[in-house]
């Protein structure tokens, strides 16, 4: 469990196979003890991403415990809960918020809404609706979390800090990027004199909220603060700790939002390198990379390279973690849109289309993901000369993102070029439509942009 704890799932994983295998042989199948020990064996393999292995132990697990000391007992309800994890990381959003809302039931009855087991199910039921796009729904349930956690825990206690750092990332999801800053920095304050500098709390939030500055375009203060937390986290956990590795993949993205591609490239590059020697090249932070990688080649304009990368890894990503999953959606954006730069249009129609099935199952209309979606396959039907489908696509995206926090320069810029092409080429092909006019208010826009329009002075 320490190795676990400290992320070394490889070293864990030896040492909980031999503890299971000894309670099975000593105490049997059926004991409380043996079964826990699978449990936290289990939990293990969670986290080396083995999502298939690990449901199959649990589901196991959780059976026999049901039978044995009954669904009410708290050892049975820690592992429905580990089950919801699992199904949580194969993105089975459903059917993890199904279970943890039977789990959260039972214990409201049985420990009290105030117990520390219910509240951690009322948290990760949150985190559910929010990775299904449900803000709102996950803002209540974390507040009220968090209200709890104060009242019974204390405001300084670990597990309320957690929950100030939770409210704190679905109101950055929410584009609400102030209040989400003044919360993580709160949190930090308290976190940094009751857990010290250096804690891995302390240093995930640090973490976040260098997000939300990235979010709001504030890019040098964010590389500054992922820079310090990646080497505080490098002293203290070690280079292949996987919050290592996750600070490095968001370093990276710090310097490809502000164009520095070459140094992007080089860090993706060193992240997934340490990602597949310690996790294996099939676990899901490492795929994460991969599609990143195929973003700041195409970013580069090396698009051929990007769609070699990017079809490697959406064919590992199937296989691994289905075809729902959020990152193939990721992934499918990424190739449709370097397919897109190339002019292949009828390629990446499909794949547009496929986001946009996969987004539209799990997150709201309103979603910038959506949105930004619209907009590419918007360029993709302009190209195919589609244009009277192309044009609500690329109006109502840029009505949506075009003033939205966070969004860089260069996909303002991007927006507004799509709609200059729109209309030029809708113009081209039926003049005299009024085309031209609407291409013309859409390039003043994006002279504006550029700081390129021309002043007219008096005299």
């Amino acid at each position: 469990m320490t190795y676990h704890a400290l992320g070394l799932f490889d070293r864990a994983e030896a040492h909980l196979a031999d503890a299971a295998a000894i309670y099975q042989r000593v105490l049997g199948e059926r004991d409380p003890s043996t079964l826990r020990a699978i449990s936290a064996l289990s939990v293990n393999i969670v986290d080396l991403g083995k999502y298939s292995a690990s449901e199959a132990s649990i589901r196991s697990t959780l059976e026999v415990q049901r039978r044995v000391i009954g669904e009410e007992h708290l050892d049975t309800l820690k592992s429905m809960n580990n089950l919801g994890n699992v199904l949580w990381n194969q993105a089975r959003y459903a059917e993890a918020e199904e279970l943890y809302r039977k789990n959260l039931g039972i214990q409201r009855l049985v420990l009290g809404e105030e117990h520390r087991d219910t509240l951690l199910s009322m948290n990760n039921l949150a985190g559910t609706l929010k990775e299904r796009g449900s803000y709102a729904e996950a803002e209540e349930l974390y507040r009220k979390t968090l209200e709890v956690r104060r009242r019974v825990l204390g405001e300084e206690h670990p597990d309320t800090l957690i929950s100030m750092n939770n409210l704190a990332s679905v109101l950055g999801n929410q584009a609400r990027y102030a209040e989400a800053e003044e919360l993580f920095r709160k949190t930090l304050e308290v976190q940094r004199r009751v857990l010290g500098d250096e804690h891995p709390d302390t240093l995930a939030s640090i973490g976040n909220l260098a997000l939300t500055l990235d979010s709001q375009a504030r890019h040098s203060e964010a590389e500054e603060l992922h820079r310090k937390t990646l080497e505080i986290q490098r002293r203290v956990l070690g280079g292949g700790h996987r919050d290592v590795l996750w600070s490095m993949n968001n370093l990276a993205e710090s310097l490809e939002n502000q164009g520095r591609y070459v140094e992007a490239e080089v860090l993706y590059r060193k992240t997934l390198e340490i990602q597949r020697d310690v996790l294996g090249e099939e676990h899901p932070d490492a795929l994460l990379s991969m599609g990143n990688l195929g973003n700041v080649l195409s970013s580069q304009g090396r698009y051929h390279e990007s769609e070699e990368l990017y079809r490697k890894t959406l064919e590992i990503m199937r296989r691994v973690l289905g075809d729902k999953h959020p990152f193939v959606a990721e992934s499918l954006y990424g190739l449709a849109a370097a397919l897109e730069k190339m002019g292949r249009f009828a390629d990446a129609e499909p794949l547009c289309r496929e986001v946009e099935s996969i987004r539209t199952s799990r997150l709201p209309a309103e979603h910038l993901a959506r949105k930004a979606n619209d907009n590419l396959l918007g360029a993709i039907l302009c190209g195919l000369q589609r244009f009277s489908d192309a044009e609500p696509l690329l109006n109502g995206s840029y009505d949506a993102l075009g003033d939205a926090g966070g969004l860089s320069q260069q996909d303002k810029r991007e927006m507004l070029e799509r709609l200059v092409r729109l209309y030029d080429s809708w113009d081209a092909a039926e003049p005299g439509k009024g085309y031209a006019q609407k291409a013309a208010a859409w390039r003043e826009k994006l002279e504006e942009l550029q700081g390129t329009k021309a002043h007219r002075h008096g005299g």
